[in-house]
Protein backbone atom coordinates (compact mmCIF):
# COMPACT_ATOMS: atom_id res chain seq x y z
CA UNK A 1 0.00 0.00 0.00
CA UNK A 2 1.00 3.48 -1.00
CA UNK A 3 1.86 6.26 2.18
CA UNK A 4 -1.33 8.14 0.42
CA UNK A 5 -3.87 5.27 0.77
CA UNK A 6 -2.66 4.43 4.44
CA UNK A 7 -3.03 7.56 5.71
CA UNK A 8 -6.62 7.90 3.95
CA UNK A 9 -7.50 4.65 5.53
CA UNK A 10 -6.46 5.94 8.98
CA UNK A 11 -7.98 8.77 8.78
CA UNK A 12 -11.29 6.71 7.74
CA UNK A 13 -11.25 5.01 10.94
CA UNK A 14 -10.89 7.74 12.74
CA UNK A 15 -13.80 9.70 11.64
CA UNK A 16 -16.37 6.92 11.28
CA UNK A 17 -19.48 7.34 12.65
CA UNK A 18 -20.98 4.78 15.25
CA UNK A 19 -22.67 2.89 12.61
CA UNK A 20 -20.82 0.67 10.39
CA UNK A 21 -21.32 2.61 7.15
CA UNK A 22 -18.71 4.76 5.42
CA UNK A 23 -19.99 8.46 6.50
CA UNK A 24 -21.10 11.14 4.14
CA UNK A 25 -18.78 12.51 1.82
CA UNK A 26 -16.04 10.75 2.46
CA UNK A 27 -14.09 11.64 -0.53
CA UNK A 28 -14.93 15.43 -0.02
CA UNK A 29 -13.60 15.16 3.22
CA UNK A 30 -10.44 13.60 2.63
CA UNK A 31 -9.86 15.73 -0.27
CA UNK A 32 -10.32 18.62 1.86
CA UNK A 33 -7.92 17.38 4.97
CA UNK A 34 -5.07 16.68 2.33
CA UNK A 35 -5.48 20.25 0.63
CA UNK A 36 -5.28 21.63 4.33
CA UNK A 37 -2.44 20.08 4.89
CA UNK A 38 -0.58 20.83 2.14
CA UNK A 39 -1.77 24.61 1.99
CA UNK A 40 -0.15 24.61 6.15
CA UNK A 41 3.26 22.67 4.90
CA UNK A 42 3.76 25.15 1.66
CA UNK A 43 2.56 28.57 3.20
CA UNK A 44 2.56 28.30 7.61
CA UNK A 45 4.86 26.49 8.46
CA UNK A 46 2.73 23.18 8.83
CA UNK A 47 0.60 24.85 11.55
CA UNK A 48 -2.41 26.32 11.41
CA UNK A 49 -1.85 28.42 14.80
CA UNK A 50 0.65 30.44 12.20
CA UNK A 51 -2.49 31.31 10.38
CA UNK A 52 -4.25 32.62 13.82
CA UNK A 53 -0.69 34.69 14.56
CA UNK A 54 -1.07 36.29 11.57
CA UNK A 55 -4.44 37.54 11.44
CA UNK A 56 -3.26 39.79 14.70
CA UNK A 57 -6.40 39.49 16.86
CA UNK A 58 -8.71 40.47 14.39
CA UNK A 59 -11.58 38.17 12.58
CA UNK A 60 -12.05 39.55 9.59
CA UNK A 61 -8.14 38.92 9.06
CA UNK A 62 -8.44 35.67 10.06
CA UNK A 63 -11.58 35.24 7.72
CA UNK A 64 -9.51 36.11 4.70
CA UNK A 65 -6.52 33.85 5.47
CA UNK A 66 -9.10 30.85 5.80
CA UNK A 67 -10.97 32.09 2.57
CA UNK A 68 -8.23 32.74 0.37
CA UNK A 69 -6.35 29.57 1.67
CA UNK A 70 -8.34 26.70 2.31
CA UNK A 71 -10.63 25.82 -0.48
CA UNK A 72 -13.09 23.77 1.79
CA UNK A 73 -13.97 26.81 3.56
CA UNK A 74 -15.12 29.02 0.63
CA UNK A 75 -18.88 28.88 0.50
CA UNK A 76 -19.89 30.77 -2.50
CA UNK A 77 -21.87 31.40 -5.74
CA UNK A 78 -22.95 33.85 -8.44
CA UNK A 79 -25.74 34.69 -8.08
CA UNK A 80 -27.63 37.25 -10.40
CA UNK A 81 -24.32 38.00 -11.29
CA UNK A 82 -23.05 38.96 -8.17
CA UNK A 83 -20.95 36.52 -5.59
CA UNK A 84 -22.67 35.56 -2.27
CA UNK A 85 -20.69 34.46 0.42
CA UNK A 86 -21.69 32.82 3.66
CA UNK A 87 -18.44 32.44 5.29
CA UNK A 88 -20.41 30.13 7.77
CA UNK A 89 -17.93 26.85 8.26
CA UNK A 90 -15.04 29.74 8.46
CA UNK A 91 -17.00 31.55 11.17
CA UNK A 92 -17.73 28.61 12.75
CA UNK A 93 -13.94 27.61 13.11
CA UNK A 94 -12.92 31.14 14.34
CA UNK A 95 -15.72 31.19 17.09
CA UNK A 96 -14.42 27.84 17.67
CA UNK A 97 -10.70 28.78 18.24
CA UNK A 98 -12.03 31.77 20.55
CA UNK A 99 -14.32 28.95 22.24
CA UNK A 100 -11.73 26.42 23.14
CA UNK A 101 -8.95 28.79 23.78
CA UNK A 102 -11.31 30.41 26.22
CA UNK A 103 -10.32 34.07 24.74
CA UNK A 104 -7.07 33.89 25.51
CA UNK A 105 -3.53 33.60 23.55
CA UNK A 106 -4.43 32.44 20.07
CA UNK A 107 -8.20 32.33 21.18
CA UNK A 108 -8.32 36.07 21.84
CA UNK A 109 -9.56 38.43 19.40
CA UNK A 110 -10.26 41.92 19.88
CA UNK A 111 -13.43 41.96 17.45
CA UNK A 112 -15.18 38.39 17.55
CA UNK A 113 -18.67 39.64 17.92
CA UNK A 114 -18.56 41.54 14.78
CA UNK A 115 -18.85 37.42 13.24
CA UNK A 116 -22.27 37.66 11.96
CA UNK A 117 -24.54 34.94 13.03
CA UNK A 118 -24.48 31.48 11.75
CA UNK A 119 -27.40 29.94 9.78
CA UNK A 120 -27.73 26.35 10.82
CA UNK A 121 -28.27 23.59 8.04
CA UNK A 122 -32.09 24.53 7.27
CA UNK A 123 -31.18 28.03 5.90
CA UNK A 124 -28.48 26.62 3.00
CA UNK A 125 -31.43 23.98 2.32
CA UNK A 126 -33.78 26.34 1.67
CA UNK A 127 -31.37 29.06 -0.23
CA UNK A 128 -31.22 25.68 -2.42
CA UNK A 129 -34.51 24.95 -2.78
CA UNK A 130 -35.31 28.41 -4.43
CA UNK A 131 -32.09 28.18 -6.50
CA UNK A 132 -30.61 30.65 -4.40
CA UNK A 133 -27.61 28.26 -3.81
Amino acid sequence: ATNASVAKQWYQRRVRGDTDGEIPLLEERWRAVTSAGAVLTSKFFGSFSVCVSRAGRNVHKLLDIIVDNFESYRDMCLYKGRTVSFLKRAQILVADIATCLEGKGLGQFDNLSELTMFADYRVPQALVALNVL
